[in-house]
């Protein structure tokens, strides 16, 4: 079919689409000098890293002042930590409180890996069909090296599989041809593998529990028992989306909010919602490849079906709201946003994780330009939650909500000669009521201003 190819890596066989973007790990084997370690010294190599034209592995020598676009390690070691952090890497979502996490780095970023050695700042974690891949500049003092460059790309999921597959298969045939046999790496692989292939219930297993960022081999029994009867209470609108929006610490806050929601949803003691105008849910919702780019483009639409170009939002205009005055449900401990529910038609039920709605808040309306985003993706789903993680869901509700309140366009003509300052993000977060946040947001996203007020790490949609 025209579009895509397809590779037998290793003897699997692997989907791969052409994209413009690749990720590589080029490698050469070397002289491994005094290192005495079996799995090391078979593998040290000469390696270097890519991700399109960008080069990972940019580092400078204190040593010898010079610059190299590679390094020397034993690929055993980055073979042995994708190898341990498979699961984690093709299911667990990141959010702003992940990215602080010690034990996420762990599961995420090559250099936690180290043992000892030089290696770059280089996270990989999944979106969609996607991998994001990370890396900043890094220095190691004691060693002389100093990782050059910083940059991020989006790499097919089945690309990026293929070139992790290739690397492991090489480093596990080069330990062969060196005598070295029964390792940590290739009895980990093969049972990946086994379990990858089986599509079984223990491959959705191994799924669910790497994004609560629990290792699915050292679960205890009575968790392993938990996790498995949620999975199957969960209905099915849902469950991906649960899994992906919990961790270890708020999965049973998660699942008491979600029951407590549930019952409310059926009794109808929650807010009900009605979109007036039906227009704004027949119009044509292109899904793009990149989340972001869905929520901007859903945006873009929603505002035309309204006919209002640059003004703010007043939810009022085309929503009907009942039962609004009722309190929410809010549980600190929950990672959990919001449950929305379609009723029939434009009608729709929620509840929020917080004490009341109120539309004059800026976080509030920012929340609720997000469950509009989600009904617009229930009409072949019944039910949707909203969090704060990094799901392809997640990122295209608050891209759209950030484009729907506050359109790039129109914040375009309220940045004079292309410079930002504090005092004009205030003036454009009041005209449209919302957050500076999410202004700073639009203008780094949308590439609006070329000199900006400090703004947050993080970002991405």
């Amino acid at each position: 079919m025209a579009g895509v190819r397809s590779e037998t890596v290793a003897g699997r066989f692997v989907k791969m689409n052409n994209v413009d973007i690749d990720f590589r790990i080029n490698y050469s084997w070397e002289d491994p000098g005094g290192v005495t370690a079996s799995e090391l010294a078979a593998t040290w190599a000469r390696i270097g890293m890519t991700c399109g034209n960008k080069v990972i592995t940019s580092v400078h020598c204190s040593r010898v002042q010079a610059f190299r676009g590679d390094i020397y390690v034993p690929l055993y070691a980055i073979a042995e930590w994708f190898v341990r952090n498979w699961w984690f890497i093709m299911n667990e979502c990141t959010s702003a409180d992940k990215m602080v996490s010690a034990d996420f780095r762990l599961r995420h970023n090559l250099a936690a890996s180290n043992e000892g050695i030089c290696l770059p700042e280089v996270s990989f974690v999944r979106i969609g069909d996607e991998i994001m891949i990370r890396w900043q500049a890094v220095e190691y003092p004691s060693a002389g090296i100093n990782f050059q460059t910083s940059g991020s790309c989006l790499i097919d999921k089945d690309v990026f599989i293929s070139r992790i597959a290739q690397l492991i298969d090489d480093v596990i045939d080069r330990l062969h041809k060196k005598g070295v046999s029964a390792t940590f790496l290739e009895e980990e692989w093969q049972a990946i593998l086994a379990i990858e292939e089986s599509g079984d219930e223990e491959k959705s297993f191994c799924e669910v529990s790497a994004r609560l960022g629990l290792d699915p081999f050292c679960i205890d029994g009575k968790l392993s028992d938990r996790i498995i009867t949620c999975y199957n209470d969960l209905e099915p609108d849902i469950r991906d989306e649960f899994f992906f929006s919990s961790s270890s610490q708020s999965f049973e806050p998660n699942v008491r909010w979600l029951d407590h929601a549930r019952e409310k949803i059926e009794t109808q003691t929650c807010i009900i919602f009605d979109i007036d105008d039906e227009r704004l849910q027949t119009r044509h919702y292109r899904l793009d490849k990149q989340p972001w780019l869905t929520g901007y483009g859903w945006a873009r639409t929603f505002r035309k079906a309204l006919g209002i170009s640059g003004e703010p939002i007043d939810f009022n205009d085309f929503v009907t709201f009942s039962n609004d005055a009722l309190p929410g449900l809010p549980l600190s401990e929950a990672s959990l946003e919001a449950l929305v529910c379609h009723r029939n038609k434009g009608n729709f039920s929620m509840i929020l994780n917080r004490n009341s709605f109120d539309l004059e808040n800026e976080n509030t309306r920012f929340l609720f330009a997000r469950i509009l985003s989600e009904t617009l993706s229930l009409k072949s789903r019944k039910s949707g939650i909203l969090s704060k993680v990094d799901s392809i869901h997640q990122k295209i509700s608050r891209a759209f909500a950030a484009e729907l309140l506050a359109p790039s366009d129109v914040i375009a003509k309220m940045i004079p000669d292309n410079r930002v300052n504090d005092e004009t993000i205030e003036k454009i977060k009041e005209h449209f009521n919302v957050s500076d946040y999410v202004i700073r947001h639009q203008i780094i996203n949308h590439n609006l201003a070329t000199i900006i007020a400090p703004e947050p790490d993080n970002l991405w949609y």
